[in-house]
């Protein structure tokens, strides 16, 4: 089975480059560059990306299957 690619809209990845740059300053005095921040962006991506993207199909998949059995119980 073929995964597809997570891929970001550049407005979002700019605003979470900037943010991990922000998370580096304040947590680890670091003053890490764009391309650094790209990279790790880029590798939670690859391998967070997926299991998050996954996990919201299961959450939305037990919701539905809830609410249709509460559909269900209407049955007169």
């Amino acid at each position: 089975m073929k995964v597809a690619r997570i891929v970001l809209k550049d407005e979002i990845k700019k605003d979470m480059i900037g943010e991990i740059k922000k998370f580096f300053l304040e947590e680890k005095d670091e003053d890490l560059g764009d391309l650094g921040a790209l990279l790790i962006l880029d590798f939670f991506i690859e391998k967070l990306g997926p299991q998050i993207y996954n996990q919201g199909l299961d959450d939305a998949h037990l919701f539905i299957s809830e609410k249709l059995e509460d559909l269900y119980g209407l049955h007169i």
